[in-house]
């Protein structure tokens, strides 16, 4: 006699069938945890000075008062905007780099990466300048893996598809 509610599957495989699922869950939640994250600091003004800002992500969309700021744009409009100076890229670059390193969960740090990583898009495709010591074969390859992210909102995921075509026509 045959067990139908297992249809016909060893424990092994069952197991195997499960773990799948309970990965990919997990996948999803933080998936979703990195695009509340992300979006949370794309809407806000980040601080100029990393060491104003107590490095979580609510002090990293709303820094203090008494900290200079990036204007009263989005960080968004910062980023995406060709009429940025390379200087606030670079700073938005620096502060981005500072977050990621903080001990904080695995999806504020992918945030924060996100952020770094716009900010040298931003500089490439603006300004045809390279902000960072990665090649440009290096930042080609990982803004198309950006661009593809679930989490990605499509103004992020084009601006990193434009980069890696820029990063492509100047690696050569």
């Amino acid at each position: 006699m045959t067990d139908d509610t297992t249809y016909g599957q060893d424990p092994k495989s069952l197991a195997n069938l499960l773990g799948i699922g309970v990965r990919k869950m997990a996948r999803t939640e933080t998936d979703r945890v990195t695009g509340e994250l992300l979006g949370a600091m794309l809407d806000g003004s980040l601080s100029l000075e990393a060491e104003a800002a107590d490095h979580t992500p609510a002090a990293a969309a709303s820094p203090s008062p008494n900290v200079p700021r990036l204007g009263d744009r989005s960080l968004t409009s910062l980023l995406l905007d060709s009429a940025t100076d390379l200087a606030v890229l670079v700073q938005i670059k620096d502060l981005s780099r500072v977050l990621a390193s903080q001990p904080d969960s695995e999806a504020f740090r992918t945030a924060a990466m996100t952020i770094y990583y716009s900010a040298i898009a931003g500089a490439v495709l603006a300004h045809r300048e390279r902000i960072t010591r990665h090649s440009y074969r290096h930042l080609s390859g990982a803004f198309g893996k950006l661009a593809g992210k679930p989490w990605m909102p499509a103004q992020l995921a084009e601006h990193f598809v434009n980069a890696k075509a820029a990063c492509d026509s100047l690696a050569d």
